[in-house]
């Protein structure tokens, strides 16, 4: 299980010294193992996932094979989410006092490198859910937040999943459309996402919206959306050409009702 180790930040650091992936020898000097630590030496490896030809205690053959046939089937299989959990690894970077395992943010971003080597959309699931909806609530959110949404995340409880793009602004913040409107205790949000990575699977969601249109970007406010939200559903399912057993959603907020203490930061 993945754990605290400042030697596994130092060598993750070493791979990232030049900000180019360098092969490391793991520290048993095998030739046979010349590629990063974090994936191929079990005393300082974040899981012990891997062992001669084994990947997640299966054959790493077909480990692939599965990975082609998921995305042939455009199905995501709760399994991973469940064994990343169970090892630790959706709370790598995050503080122990917040369920995670107290890392470096490096050894996280190896750790995405090393699943993708195996099976992009797993690895797009596990980025997403540390870096565009985990990192947010850790960095602005606010005690009760972190304790209410990050632990669960962290722990693996939920996945997360991040809204922003929508149909006429694309990734364009300064573009966005979704309204947020404040009414007594809660925030009215009415909307459209779509391209949202994760969608349907995500039980947290920061979503961008307008509360002031009028400011522009700076009317631009994140709020914290949980899925079974009154007002909140999912639209249409995408069909893509790659990572397709990653689903990508469209996001529909019908006059949402979001308490205002899921305000992200400021408003």
């Amino acid at each position: 299980k993945i754990k605290k180790n400042g030697k596994l930040d130092e060598i993750c650091n070493k791979y990232f010294s030049n900000g180019t992936p360098t092969p490391v020898t793991s520290a048993k000097e095998d030739p046979n193992k010349d590629q990063l630590v974090v994936a191929t030496n079990a005393e300082f490896a974040p899981w012990e996932y891997k062992e001669g030809n084994q990947y997640f205690g299966i054959d790493m053959e077909i480990a692939k094979l599965i990975a082609a046939e998921l995305d042939e089937k455009e199905e995501f299989t709760m399994n991973a989410r469940e064994k990343l959990a169970e090892m630790g690894m959706l709370g790598t970077y995050i503080p122990e006092e917040y369920g995670g395992a107290g890392l470096s943010y490096l050894t996280y971003i190896a750790c995405c490198e090393e699943l993708a080597k195996y099976c992009a959309s797993t690895s797009i699931m596990f980025s997403v859910h540390g870096s565009l909806c985990s990192w947010p609530i850790l960095e602005f959110g606010t005690e009760e937040q972190k304790q209410k949404y990050l632990v669960p995340l962290a722990q693996g409880e939920k996945l997360g999943a991040m809204g922003l793009t929508e149909p006429g602004a694309g990734t364009d913040a300064a573009g966005v459309r979704t309204t947020a409107e404040l009414k007594g205790d809660k925030y009215i949000l009415n909307g459209t996402k779509c391209f949202i990575t994760g969608g349907a699977r995500a039980g947290v969601l920061v979503i961008f919206a307008s509360t002031d249109p009028s400011k522009g970007t700076r009317g631009i406010t994140a709020f914290i959306v949980e899925k079974g939200f009154k007002g909140f559903s999912f639209g249409t399912k995408e069909k893509k050409m790659g990572i397709r057993a990653s689903a990508t959603y469209e996001l529909v907020f019908d006059e949402c009702e979001v308490p205002a203490e899921n305000l992200l930061g400021k408003e």
